[in-house]
């Protein structure tokens, strides 16, 4: 009886412990999985932040790109002014210069 008693003691500790073991591991693997969940919401943060600069660079590229082409047609209507401006003097000073041969 004492003996028996014994050996389920035995079992009884062994199982105990196996069991302390199996909560360990558990915990660790649930640990584990917890750095990992967070070392994806990193990555995955970086991947987005990468993605905002991105599209920002590219904002700021074809902001830079329509100004140049606004500076651009300004100059093209000043020239097409000043050409009118100066066409239009020539027509003057020809309508003047035949007033004065008539």
């Amino acid at each position: 009886l004492d003996l028996a008693r014994r050996k389920n003691q035995a079992l009884t500790d062994l199982e105990l412990e196996a069991k302390e073991k199996s909560e360990h591991l558990l915990e660790r693997a649930k640990q584990m999985r917890l750095e990992q969940e967070d070392e994806i919401k990193h990555l995955n943060e970086m991947i987005l932040n990468a993605k905002c600069h991105a599209i920002r660079d590219a904002q700021i590229l074809e902001k830079g790109q329509i100004s140049k082409e606004l500076v651009d047609e300004e100059k093209r209507l000043d020239t097409m002014m000043e050409v009118d401006r100066q066409s239009s003097i020539q027509v003057q000073e020809e309508i003047e210069r035949q007033r004065k041969d008539e």
